[in-house]
């Protein structure tokens, strides 16, 4: 074969080699630039996707507290209807009705019982216990607030815990030889470990958050936070009694 078609033929193969590639590059640059559009397409509606759930995640506990404090104390939504309860039913801890000295028939029916004092069949709030609420005093310690209802309503009949103002100066005298993050439970429990404040723990904890809301109370952001997440833990009825006391969350 002469040599000038060797290098003709030579010559065709390598143009068509750098065709091949180029059409190669071309298309690997369509894919390239289809995926980019993608990514700045999805991209910005993923992080919004993960925005909103992060956002609904936040808010959860707070929407559980709202709901809390419309329950308990009987408010009513935009339309008007009346608001379900959204947290665990209180613990069913009863008085019970002590049975005659000469009563000791074996088929002796069941003593009485009724609600803790205080609080209705429901578990909501009676006229004594808004009593004991109303007694509260504007700028009033968020913690003590709480820990008012708690002591008072287990102690209905302890006339020295009728003052809030004695009962502020032994809770903060008590608060001060617990660790930093005594909740306000911790310390009505320190002062008498054997009441029961299972049944007024709900009571308590959605009244204090109303009262931040409305501003009745002084608090920190942090108190805020701490008392709508152990609202949310009671709501869960992550309850556990233990000698009157109440797992804290």
């Amino acid at each position: 074969m002469p040599i000038n078609l060797v290098r003709a033929a030579r010559g065709a193969v390598l143009l068509a080699v750098r065709g091949s590639g180029g059409v190669a590059a071309a298309a690997l640059r369509r894919r390239t630039v289809r995926r980019l559009r993608l990514i700045f397409i999805a991209g910005p509606l993923v992080a919004l996707a993960v925005l909103f759930m992060i956002s609904a995640t936040a808010q959860l506990p707070v929407i559980v507290a709202d709901g809390a404090v419309a329950w308990m104390f009987g408010s009513q939504d935009r339309q008007g209807a009346a608001a379900t309860q959204p947290c665990a039913a209180p613990p069913p801890i009863l008085a019970a009705a002590l049975p005659a000295a000469d009563d000791t028939d074996v088929g002796a029916a069941p003593v009485n019982t009724w609600p803790a004092t205080g609080l209705d069949e429901h578990g909501r709030p009676t006229p004594e216990a808004m009593t004991v609420i109303d007694t509260i005093p504007t700028g009033a310690s968020a913690d003590t607030a709480q820990g008012w209802v708690l002591f008072r309503l287990g102690h209905p009949s302890d006339p020295g815990t009728a003052d809030f103002g004695s009962f502020a100066a032994t809770f903060d005298e008590v608060r001060r030889h617990l660790s930093a993050g005594a909740s306000p439970l911790d310390v009505v429990a320190t002062m008498d470990p054997f009441a029961d404040y299972a049944p007024y723990l709900l009571l308590a904890q959605t009244n204090t958050y109303r009262l931040m809301v409305q501003g009745g109370v002084t608090h920190t952001a942090q108190q805020r936070d701490n008392l709508v997440e152990a609202l949310g833990f009671t709501c869960e009825g992550g309850r556990a009694e233990s000698g009157g006391r109440v797992k804290s969350p």
